[in-house]
């Protein structure tokens, strides 16, 4: 899912700024299983091939949403109702369950807020030019009770963004102890980044109130017992795995944006 969202957003990019759609090469050489979720998730409308499916896509036990794509965080509506949908499939009618399907899909809510906010900022300068948007895309399975939700923006990234915030006294300290010496490629320092966000958030101040984002996330997580979050930004990447373990890394290319993968388990 996560391939695909990046894939429709770097086409939809292109279609924008073509004024055509890109050809899909060899399409009949793809592998059967890859064309049947592109097109479940809507990718072939984006190009203009198909008139639009439906938001909601039902697969046995799954319930997919096609991909979203929108302009800014205020613009999120559909995708909290889409949301929705997914977690009273997800409940089937278990009170107890939809309860906890609300608060956690309210949290998503006002994280991805959060971080799409960061995104597009003006005093950055962008290596392409971009839609000013987010895409979005979700899957919910109802025999395991999970949620998967992918969002992906073309955005500044984090590793550009965090070390530009005002920081408190303990993420600097942070950061100076892992940064020391010259990174060994571009974006070697990037996972670093990533890591401070996703355990400080983006809060210049150590008030409970603020810095609201990924460290609510996890938080959120560690309260339900289990689940995953994948945080790929410019080069770097960090996850948290469903035992709790942080790891994170680097790689010497871009993935062009920041992409956010949250498995959520009910």
């Amino acid at each position: 899912m996560s391939a695909a969202v990046v894939l429709a957003a770097d086409y939809d990019r292109l279609r924008h700024f073509l004024s055509e759609v890109p050809p899909t090469i060899n399409l009949r050489r793809w592998d059967p299983v890859v064309v049947t979720k592109l097109h479940q998730l809507g990718f072939f409308n984006i190009l203009g091939h198909q008139p639009d499916p439906n938001l909601l896509l039902q697969d046995g036990d799954f319930l997919l949403m096609r991909i979203l794509r929108s302009t800014d965080c205020g613009n999120l509506g559909d995708v909290d109702d889409a949301l929705m949908e997914l977690g009273a499939f997800v409940s089937e009618d278990d009170e107890s369950l939809d309860e906890k399907v609300t608060h956690t899909l309210s949290i998503v809510s006002e994280v991805m807020s959060n971080v799409t906010q960061h995104a597009y900022r003006n005093d950055v300068d962008f290596r392409y030019d971009h839609l000013d948007s987010f895409w979005v895309s979700a899957e919910a399975n109802r025999s395991d009770r999970t949620l998967r939700i992918v969002l992906y923006d073309q955005g500044a990234t984090i590793p550009v963004t965090y070390p530009k915030m005002a920081r408190t006294d303990r993420v600097i300290r942070f950061l100076e102890r892992v940064l020391r010496g010259s990174p060994k490629f571009d974006y070697g320092d990037d996972g670093t980044y990533i890591r401070a966000a996703l355990r400080y958030g983006g809060s210049r101040t150590d008030l409970s109130y603020r810095g609201k984002g990924f460290p609510q996330m996890i938080e959120l997580l560690d309260t339900l017992g289990g689940g995953e979050l994948t945080v790929l930004s410019r080069g770097g990447w960090c996850a948290r795995a469903r035992n709790g373990k942080v790891t994170s890394g680097s790689y010497p290319c871009s993935i062009g944006g920041t992409l956010v993968e949250w498995k959520i388990e009910l």
